[in-house]
């Protein structure tokens, strides 16, 4: 099926994708779409949005691989298949969406707190914040995190292993 302004993922996006959502996702029903969803200019120009299991990326932030697009795109793409996977997990994204402006996107992680009491937005960073730091560098998480916690530049394992007692096996 073809829709205007839209494409399938690439086989880059689905490789980096399935490092943290397995196979958990139906990655041939996501579209990504190089325009925005909100009418009348109401979505920013550097905000992306996934109300229904596909991805809306403003001109200004659509590209046509964020696998080999700059680390904050391809965190906002992971934040963004984050909402995908919740979509297809039975969560209201639209109508939770519509409430996120109001919604904290920062978190503090808790070791015994899953990642489902979370709201949306944050369950999105913690999931993209978790794969820059696990797949990149403590550097490049601490310029995009959106983590509280106090931390250690130090101390990437114990880093680790807190966001790994949150996330626990959520794509599984």
């Amino acid at each position: 099926m073809e829709i205007e302004n839209a494409r399938h993922l690439t086989s880059g996006e689905i490789k980096e994708a399935k490092l943290l959502f397995k196979n958990s996702i139906n990655y041939q029903n996501v579209f990504i779409h190089n325009e925005a969803w909100f009418p009348f200019g109401l979505q920013t120009a550097h905000t992306a949005v996934s109300p229904d299991g596909d991805i809306y990326f403003p001109p200004s932030e659509y590209r046509e691989n964020f696998a080999s697009s700059t680390l904050r795109l391809q965190h906002l793409f992971m934040h963004e298949m984050m909402h995908v996977w919740q979509y297809q997990h039975g969560y209201h994204v639209k109508l939770r969406g519509m409430f996120s402006w109001a919604v904290s996107y920062f978190y503090t992680l808790e070791r015994g707190r899953s990642l489902k009491t979370y709201a949306l937005e944050q369950q999105a960073c913690i999931v993209a914040d978790y794969w820059v730091l696990k797949y990149y560098s403590v550097r490049q998480w601490a310029q995009l995190k959106k983590c509280l916690n106090p931390f250690s530049f130090n101390d990437v394992a114990g880093l680790l292993s807190l966001y790994e007692t949150v996330i626990d096996r959520f794509a599984e």
